[in-house]
């Protein structure tokens, strides 16, 4: 139990997740506001399971978008939220295949949100048994842009780093592996190759490439993701006995965003 800033005693744990539209349990009520986790379905098809304030989506939670029938492409959100919009830190996953790991398709981008927008963070593609890894800003939605930005193809061992502009490499460094992680190859793009920074630009492209190496990154964002979806469809096809779905199962959905550290992971060598 917990209390509420007059120190009455409020619920925060109970056995069943309602709907947002009647959590007489499990929201907390005061004068000002009504809060707490829920599930909200939408007309569209759109599914959210997370934290409200007032119907409001915000702190952190999951959300399910109507698959496009055109496109055939499932779309999904995990993190930070503040007044309905994607905002603080977050993942952001699309896919047309999301079946098992080695059959999947998709695409993710991980990092900070600013109102629905990408900003800083690491994009994620893998496409059969190829995986491209980009680390660096972003402009609008899915628009690569900016200084000290990385591209690396797991497949070819080739890492750029320097600018970009309009999802293009414009000036900077690239690097070929070797498959014991040796640059056997380095090389300068449209940039006078300053040799007292040498040493430091090829220490920090390794340090890249080793922290890529080191996690199986795709695999976690696979089953975080692949969970929050079981969750979700679990709770769908089985609403009449929700009394089965406890809170502590679903709280851990809402926060397993955290789980998704690659972003930090490689902000942390600058």
């Amino acid at each position: 139990m917990e209390k509420n800033k007059k120190g009455k005693k409020i619920k925060t744990q109970i056995s069943e997740i309602p709907s947002c539209e009647n959590n007489n349990e499990f929201i907390i009520m005061n004068e000002k506001e009504t809060k707490g986790y829920c599930v909200n379905k939408f007309d569209n098809g759109d599914i959210y399971l997370g934290y409200n304030i007032n119907n409001s989506r915000n702190h952190h939670g999951f959300y399910s978008y109507f698959k496009n029938s055109e496109t055939n492409e499932s779309r999904y959100y995990l993190g930070q939220w503040k007044s309905n919009l994607r905002h603080g830190f977050g993942t952001y996953l699309w896919s047309k295949q999301f079946h098992d790991f080695e059959n999947s398709n998709f695409k993710a981008f991980t990092g900070n949100f600013v109102e629905d927008n990408f900003q800083r963070g690491t994009f994620l593609s893998k496409e059969g048994n190829n995986y491209f890894v980009y680390h660096g800003n972003f402009e609008g939605t899915n628009i690569k842009k900016g200084n000290n930005c990385f591209y690396y193809s797991a497949n070819l061992e080739k890492l750029i780093y320097g600018k970009f502009e309009k999802n293009k490499f414009i000036k900077g460094y690239v690097a070929l592996f070797s498959d014991e992680g040796i640059i056997k190859e380095f090389h300068k793009y449209n940039i006078d190759m300053d040799e007292n920074n040498v040493t430091h630009i090829k220490k920090l492209m390794s340090d890249f490439r080793n922290i890529i190496m080191s996690e199986d990154y795709f695999g976690i964002i696979f089953n975080v993701f692949k969970n929050a979806i079981k969750f979700k469809d679990n709770y769908l096809n089985d609403i009449n006995a929700i009394n089965t779905y406890k809170y502590e199962e679903f709280l851990d959905i809402c926060k397993s965003y955290k789980k998704i550290t690659i972003f930090n992971d490689i902000e942390n060598i600058f």
